[in-house]
């Protein structure tokens, strides 16, 4: 059974500024790795014997934002990439 669907943006806080620095990507898309190991490991563990996981685990799209609605979100709120180093002229930067 699903949560009902609820406006993750809004209840997340991305309506509000956000500033990331030169490893913000790398760290997301780390974490959002170790979410779903966990979440893995815990619906293997589901029923197996008596040593099992006790509960169901919830998916983590129910919990949590995935990278492409973290990027969404922030590209909305005209995030801010810090970094100390000059920004390469590129399409994705629009310094072109």
């Amino acid at each position: 059974m699903h949560a009902p669907a609820l406006n993750r943006n809004a209840s997340c806080g991305l309506h509000k500024a956000f500033a990331g620095d030169l490893f913000t990507d790398e760290a997301i898309r780390n974490r959002l790795s170790e979410v779903a190991d966990h979440y893995e490991a815990r619906r293997e563990g589901v029923g197996e014997g008596q040593g099992g996981v006790p509960y169901n685990p919830v998916e983590p799209e129910s919990l949590y934002l995935g990278e492409d609605e973290l990027k969404a979100g922030t590209a909305a709120t005209g995030a801010v990439r810090m970094t100390p180093f000059m920004v390469p002229e590129t399409a994705e930067t629009g310094r072109i």
